[in-house]
Formats: C-alpha cells, sequence, structure tokens
C-alpha cells in the first residue's frame, strides 16, 4: 500500500507554472503581433491618405469648373440679352487650376488620414457620411481662399503687375482671401455637394476594389498596384471634367441651369 502511494506520488505532474521567462517570451510575442498589426494599418492609413488627396484634387477641378458656371451664370444672369457660354478652358480655367487641385487634394487627403486611421473605420458608413459633409463644406472654403491669390500669381504678375509692387498687392490679398472663401463656398454649394458625391463614390469604390482584386503580375512587375488604383481613380474622376469642358454645350447649360436655377 505504501509502495503504490509512493508510485502514485511520483507519477502526479508536476506544478506547471509559468516561469518569468515564458511570460516574458510570450509578452515579446504579443507585443511583435501588436506592432505588426499597426504596422499593416499605418501602411493602409497613409495609402487611404494619397488616395484621398488624388482623388480629392482631381475632383476638385470638376467643382471649381462647376464653380465657374455658377460665377458666370450669377454675374451675367442680370444683364439685357446675357447668353450663357462656357468659359475659356486654357485662359478661364487652366491658368488658375493650382487652386482646385490644392483645394480638393488638401481637404481630401486630411480627411482620409483623420478618418480612417484603421480599416475598421475605413468600412464605418458614419465615417463616410462625416467625409461627404465635410469635403463640401472645406472644399469650395479652400478654393475660395486660394484664388485670389492664385489670380494675382498666375495673371496679374504674368501680365504686368510692377515687381515693386508684388509684395503689398500679395499681403493685401491674403488678407482678403478670408471673406472671399466663405462668400465663394455659399455661392458654389450645390456644385460642392455633387463634388463630395463624386469624392465618395469613387473613393468607396477604389478602396473595396483594391481591397478585394488582384492584379495580373504583368502589371503589378512594373507598376506598384497602389499607383495603378490612384492613377485608375483620378481617370475616373476627371470624366465629369471632360464631360462638361468638351461635352455639348446643350449639356453644359443644362448643369449650369440645374445649380443656378436659372433658366438659360
Amino acid at each position: 500500500m505504501t509502495n503504490s502511494n509512493h508510485s502514485t506520488l511520483q507519477n502526479d505532474p508536476p506544478d506547471l507554472e509559468p516561469t518569468s521567462e515564458s511570460r516574458a517570451q510570450a509578452l515579446n510575442r504579443l507585443r511583435e503581433a501588436e506592432n505588426e498589426r499597426l504596422g499593416e494599418e499605418q501602411i493602409i492609413r497613409k495609402r487611404l491618405m494619397w488616395l484621398g488627396i488624388v482623388i480629392g484634387a482631381t475632383v476638385g477641378l470638376t467643382v471649381g469648373y462647376l464653380g465657374t458656371l455658377i460665377t458666370i451664370v450669377d454675374s451675367g444672369i442680370g444683364e439685357f440679352g446675357f447668353k450663357f457660354f462656357k468659359p475659356n478652358f486654357v485662359d478661364g480655367f487652366l491658368r488658375i487650376i493650382t487652386a482646385y487641385l490644392i483645394g480638393g487634394g488638401a481637404v481630401g487627403g486630411v480627411l482620409s488620414y483623420l478618418l480612417f486611421t484603421t480599416r475598421a473605420e475605413a468600412a464605418s458608413p458614419v465615417r463616410w457620411i462625416i467625409a461627404s459633409i465635410f469635403y463640401a463644406l472645406a472644399t469650395p472654403l479652400l478654393i475660395g481662399f486660394l484664388l485670389p491669390t492664385t489670380l494675382l500669381i498666375f495673371v496679374d504678375f504674368i501680365e504686368g503687375l510692377r515687381p515693386g509692387l508684388w509684395l503689398s498687392a500679395f499681403v493685401e490679398t491674403l488678407l482678403g482671401s478670408f471673406l472671399d472663401g466663405y462668400i465663394f463656398m455659399v455661392k458654389i454649394l450645390a456644385a460642392a455637394w455633387i463634388g463630395a458625391l463624386m469624392f465618395i463614390v469613387i473613393f468607396i469604390a477604389t478602396y473595396v476594389a483594391s481591397q478585394r482584386l488582384t492584379l495580373p503580375e504583368s502589371i503589378t512587375q512594373k507598376v506598384p498596384a497602389v499607383v495603378v488604383y490612384n492613377v485608375g481613380a483620378a481617370v475616373i474622376a476627371l470624366i465629369p471634367l471632360i464631360i462638361l469642358a468638351f461635352g455639348p454645350f446643350s449639356f453644359t447649360t443644362a448643369v449650369a441651369s440645374f445649380l443656378t436655377g436659372e433658366n438659360l
């Protein structure tokens, strides 16, 4: 009996308490896994930021063009015999394209970076609604703030403003730009909502495609996949601008009439 009890005691499993070394190894593994996850999330966050910059900038061009149409109607509708016309694309639009690119791109990039810090947040409908509202308000505000300075640099400076007046003209224009930005935002708010809808739809479609589609190796070996998606999103975002600028005049007139409520 005594031998049996002694044998049983010898066969009992030892007390498996984790040592300090094993606990440290487990913590290190958890820390490494968390750092790897955070690294992946940070990569996605930066990609979303650049995607927001690209889409925001290209959509900003359409917002700017629609804003130009609204300005043409507002400035001429009270004149006798006014006839609506398209703005000159080269002299009337491309010369101040910087304001549209920077305005839309800055807002799109900042929104993407602040709102979509993880993949879970990038899948949140509430975040996308917030992004659309802020894009619709902030983009025309920033474009309106940049437009006077852009006109000064790319029009007045080039067309012969004396260099001695450049600094004073720049300061004066910059100080007045704050009010100009607010006025421009209010005037083209209808166009800004169209821009916000474009921004959100193209952004979501590109993000979903980048997560679910696999590009052929023949393409990714030459160009990184993130570049392909960004370029594709930019091309899609430019289509409405191309149609407005070079498409049928009747279509552009109908869009301007819809935005202003005037019978053109």
